[in-house]
């Protein structure tokens, strides 16, 4: 499977809940690890300049998500305020902005305007998104909210289409193909 392919495999299991009883059947932190393992293979393959520190907040996220998923975690962020659950959400949206931001870096490399720009854009929304809730919640804007909201939305919408769209290019971390060995008679 191609990295960027895995990163949305594991983005849509995070995203997906199928319950039983009080359990997640798609376990988050296991999405998470998935991306982080993608990541990982993306950095192997096509080198990524802040690998330790998208794997440190990848991590952190893994962590997060795996406090949210025990139904005891779970009730713990529903019952919290409102900074404490954004605190929860924020390894996650720094994650995936600098995985954006390393995205673009490398099809920049590469000469390709398109995906630099659009993975750049992914980036800030993550980030507005992240900073958003110290405005909202800190500084009473709340009219931000739904804003900040869509904005967060649309990112992770975003980041999925763009790993389909351009998982398969070179500077994704996709292997070059190897010729076949020509036998001779």
């Amino acid at each position: 499977m191609r990295p960027l392919h895995l990163f949305a495999f594991g983005l849509v299991v995070v995203a997906l809940e199928l319950r039983l009883g009080e359990w997640d059947l798609m376990p988050g932190p296991l999405g998470w690890l998935l991306t982080l393992l993608a990541v990982r293979l993306v950095a192997r393959r096509a080198g990524l300049e802040r690998a330790g520190l998208v794997t440190a907040l990848g991590l952190a996220t893994v962590a997060a998500a795996a406090l949210t998923w025990v139904p005891a975690g779970a009730e713990w962020a529903e019952d919290a305020e409102e900074a404490v659950r954004w605190a929860v959400g924020l390894p996650a949206m720094a994650y995936c902005g600098l995985v954006c931001l390393e995205l673009s870096r490398l099809a920049r490399a590469d000469s390709y305007r398109t995906p630099t720009t659009l993975l750049q854009w992914t980036g800030i929304g993550f980030f507005a998104s992240a900073v958003a809730p110290v405005l909202v919640i800190g500084g009473g804007l709340t009219w931000l909210e739904t804003p900040a909201v869509a904005v967060n939305a649309l990112a992770q919408l975003a980041l999925f289409v763009l790993c389909l769209v351009y998982g398969g290019r070179a500077w994704a971390g996709v292997p070059e193909p190897t010729p076949p060995d020509v036998v001779s008679p």
